[in-house]
């Protein structure tokens, strides 16, 4: 199974099941216009984006087959079977949890920046209020019961240093936030993009990613 969304790239490379844009493209409107084209169908990675450095996966887990790959599940030869291997595939990883594992390096860190106008994030749509991070994963720390959550939020770029995001109420980071927040004190989150999709799945699984 592929250990970050690089090598999950390459695996879907491997699968032909990704498309290379290797033409200069804007992140405003233009880039989700061509995602659009390709719902269902391939994975696609845009080499070049308008005024940043870094590139763009997008689509990654847009099929049944894919989520197959991003959860190391084997693939069936019955499509009718797709969906059941991915559900004994997240039960087992459930049945399996375990302490993360920690690394002093990280790839990520070739792309670094202190200023968000650096990161190619998308505008979607013409009455969007801005370019949005569709896809983060929000890690927090609930100070009431000491585990942690993750979540996937959308996060709207206010300016070179802030953002903004939706949390909805009831919902465990909104709790966490509430409760820091009645105790003065600042809710201290981390926010992953471009993680390996198992990392996205998981985040989405209810009580699959609390410790």
């Amino acid at each position: 199974m592929a250990s970050d969304l690089r090598s999950y790239l390459s695996l879907l490379q491997k699968q032909g099941e990704l498309v290379h844009v290797k033409k200069t493209v804007s992140a405003k409107f233009e880039l989700a216009a061509v995602v659009s084209k390709f719902d269902g169908k391939q994975a696609v990675m845009f080499e070049k984006v308008k005024d940043s450095k870094m590139a763009i996966a997008s689509n990654v887990c847009g099929t049944a087959r894919r989520f197959c790959l991003a959860v190391g599940s084997e693939i069936p030869k019955d499509p009718a079977e797709v969906k059941k291997a991915i559900n004994s595939r997240i039960t087992q990883a459930l049945s399996k949890m375990s302490a993360p594992g920690k690394a002093t390096t990280a790839q990520f860190e070739q792309n670094s920046s202190r200023n968000l106008y650096d990161v190619p994030i998308v505008t979607h749509f013409e009455k969007d209020a801005g370019a949005f991070v569709t896809a983060s994963i929000v890690f927090a720390k609930d100070g009431e019961r000491g585990n942690q959550n993750s979540s996937t939020h959308r996060l709207l770029r206010l300016d070179e240093k802030h953002m903004a995001i939706r949390m909805v109420e009831g919902r465990h980071l909104h709790k966490c936030f509430t409760y820091a927040r009645d105790h003065g004190e600042d809710l201290k989150v981390a926010i992953a993009v471009g993680v390996h999709p198992a990392v996205s799945i998981a985040a989405s699984v209810p009580g699959g990613v609390r410790r």
